[in-house]
């Protein structure tokens, strides 16, 4: 609040004022002799930017009995104005100014009857000692680890990392725009875990100095953006503006190898014949879109060799972040000496053709190498296809298609007949609706195959289609048959999981049965055994069950939710299970949810059944129980069941089944190896939001 204190006295009575007012001529100034003006010592003050109480002079010439002057600031880091008329003096606050940028204040002076208000400038100058402060940078291949140190040691903060990248397509340089970013992450984070934003920002506020923060699966030579700002607590604001730092991970010193190839190009095939020189160690080769690759370069600089070389780099740094080994990587991509490869690509394209050495660590190991070469036209087939379907279940069916021969590829799938109507009465545009919803999923088979399709809807009309695709354009007409799954009336097939006696120990067990020693030794201090009787009824139903670990209850609720049909689509793919006596696994500190269900055989499904676990090691049952469950009764499955992470991918609104002869993706997509065909590439090569393992 903006406080004005004035001091000033009232000497004239009443009755006095108007005897006074009675008598007074109108072309007399206030005090009966010239205009008051007031006159200020200095027009400019200059403070530093930490602040504190400051004081200016004034002198009011004509002065009118009784009255004072008034001192109005126009902003509001200027505060606690104080006017002392006897002396002459004005006193005021200046809050501590946190941004770099220097800033002014005019404060106007008022007096009764002056014609002009005096006024003065509070000119403050910028913070420019760091509110964050980053030092011993140390950058390896795949990390960066640093000390962030804040100015203000007891006032909270968030410290968080993005790419330069990142940063620019999202229009985050603005300081509100990437507070804003994080808070819209922290909120879909808080989402998932049945927690607020604000919850989230309490969980990763720091406090004081972090040493050996660590930025982690870092790309080779990448920089990244690290920044930090100050924070309340309490209600979630920003209280500073946002600092950030630059730095880079450490590069590969990139060898000189040249290789000898060809390459031979008949329609949208390239058969290539490639042999690295005077090298005998591990290379990979493969082939880019070239209209991708100068997308990316016209948005992010650099040149051909650099995006080749972080092409690859990102992809390795993502297996190895997921578990993967550079001698996995190697052993699935790489080539070694003389080598060949026939690429399947869209016709009348411009690719690519790359190859680099792949040092010990996967990463590219030299200055990569590549040839642009163009591809021709893919003609019209004469293939045709005859989908159809058996053995129709509510939630399954058997698909097949019969080609007319086994050489022509073609792309075959099960859509709603509802959707597949909307996209339009040709054959064109039904075939152009198809190719969206696929949204680069374009796994094409050859010859004639059958799978089981699962994941339909009950009681619902759908549309088993194929049709040509070759080079990235279909290469015959739309062939189609239509089906209707069965409703979800529930069969008469039950199945119940029945546990009495709650969950064990795995330390406690092992002290009454060495047996179980190896395993308490593993997984003690985080699982626990959760014995139970599988029943079904009537003999011969086919049963399904699985247990998954859950973050919280919230989460399974939220996760259930989202993906109605995920359960029952998952115990089918793992497949039928037996009855009798089974162990499964409870995850101390998570919500363990054992899934079932039963078929019946007429293909109808009971309802799903869910049995809830929050286990926690302080409140396991006593052992001897689980002992006496083991020895008393029939024998028990060898393998417990597997305690799953549920992980549900993004799919299309068409389900798909291939004999998996050829892949065909987005853009580029040679069938050659998986680096070379995922989906979406654009996304993909675009660098990644790298995240520093405390925070993100």
């Amino acid at each position: 609040m903006l406080k004005i204190k004035t001091y000033a006295l009232l000497l004239i009575s009443v009755l006095g004022l108007a005897m006074f007012t009675s008598c007074e001529d109108p072309n007399n100034k206030p005090g009966g002799g010239n205009t008051p003006e007031v006159v200020m010592e200095k027009s400019e003050m200059n403070v530093g930017y930490e602040g504190g109480t400051f004081t200016i002079k004034f002198t009011v010439n004509n002065p009118v009995e009784g009255q004072g002057a008034i001192a109005t600031p126009e902003q509001d880091w200027i505060s606690e104005v104080f006017v002392d008329d006897l002396n002459g003096i004005i006193t005021f606050d200046v809050a501590e100014n946190g941004a770099k940028e220097t800033r002014s204040s005019l404060v106007e002076v008022n007096y009764p009857g002056v014609e002009q208000p005096a006024e003065f400038v509070v000119i403050q100058e910028g913070n420019t000692i760091p509110l964050f402060t980053i030092e011993n940078v140390e950058s390896t291949l795949t990390t960066v680890t640093f000390d962030m140190i804040p100015l203000h040691k007891t006032q909270n903060y968030l410290v968080n990392t993005n790419t330069p990248e990142y940063i620019s397509d999202y229009g985050l340089e603005d300081d509100e725009a990437l507070y804003q970013d994080d808070m819209e992450y922290f909120a879909w984070l808080g989402n998932w875990y049945g927690q607020s934003a604000l919850d989230i920002l309490n969980e990763r506020a720091k406090t004081g100095d972090v040493l050996d923060m660590t930025l982690t699966n870092c790309v080779p030579g990448s920089e990244h953006v690290v920044y930090a700002y100050y924070v309340d607590v309490v209600t979630g604001e920003r209280t500073s503006e946002i600092t950030r730092y630059n730095v880079r991970s450490a590069s590969v010193e990139l060898q000189d190898i040249e290789f000898d190839w060809t390459i031979e190009v008949d329609e949208n095939y390239a058969y290539v014949e490639i042999t690295p020189e005077n090298y005998s160690g591990n290379y990979y080769f493969d082939v880019l879109y070239v209209q991708e690759v100068e997308d990316y370069i016209k948005t992010y600089g650099g040149t051909t060799e650099d995006y080749i070389e972080y092409w690859w780099n990102s992809l390795v740094s993502e297996d190895i972040a997921q578990g993967a080994t550079p001698h996995d990587i190697m052993s699935a991509y790489c080539s070694q000496g003389f080598d060949t490869y026939e690429f399947d690509l869209w016709q009348d394209s411009e690719y690519y053709l790359v190859a680099f050495t792949v040092q010990e660590d996967a990463f590219c190991g030299s200055v990569p190498k590549y040839e642009v070469f163009e591809t021709g036209t893919v003609p019209q087939s004469d293939l045709v296809v005859t989908p159809y379907v058996e053995n129709i279940k509510s939630f399954e069916a058997k698909v097949g298609y019969e080609a007319s021969n086994s050489t022509d590829p073609y792309l075959s799938g099960v859509i709603a007949a509802a959707e597949f109507e909307s996209y339009g009465s040709t054959e064109e545009a039904k075939i152009i609706g198809l190719l969206t919803a696929m949204n680069g999923n374009l796994q094409t088979s050859v010859g004639s195959f059958s799978g089981q399709m699962s994941g339909l809807t009950p009681g619902t009309e759908y549309v088993s289609f194929a049709f040509g695709y070759r080079g990235g354009i279909p290469t015959t007409g739309l062939y189609t048959t239509n089906f209707t799954t069965l409703t979800d009336d529930p069969g008469n097939a039950t199945v119940e999981i029945v546990n009495t006696i709650g969950y064990f120990n795995l330390y406690e067990i092992a002290e009454l049965n060495s047996n179980y020693a190896g395993t308490a030794n593993s997984y003690g201090d985080t699982y626990g055994y959760y014995p139970a009787e599988i029943i079904s009824q009537p003999f011969g139903a086919k049963i399904y069950y699985e247990s998954y670990a859950f973050d919280s209850e919230a989460h399974f609720d939220q996760f259930i939710e989202e993906n109605p049909n995920y359960f029952r689509d998952n115990l089918l793919y793992y497949g039928v299970k037996p009855v009798g006596r089974q162990i499964f696994w409870v995850e101390y500190n998570k919500y363990t949810v054992i899934v079932s269900f039963a078929e019946d055989n007429e293909g109808r499904y009971s309802k799903m059944n869910f049995i809830g676990v929050n286990a926690t090691i302080d409140q396991t049952s006593d052992a001897q129980l689980f002992i006496d469950w083991l020895n008393g009764g029939a024998s028990i499955a060898p393998n417990y069941v597997e305690l799953r992470e549920p992980a549900v991918s993004e799919v299309s609104s068409i389900q798909t089944i291939s004999n998996g002869v050829e892949v065909v993706k987005e853009v580029a997509a040679p069938s050659r190896a998986r680096y070379s065909t995922r989906e979406d590439v654009a996304s993909e090569i675009a660098p990644a939001v790298s995240e520093l393992s405390a925070i993100r």
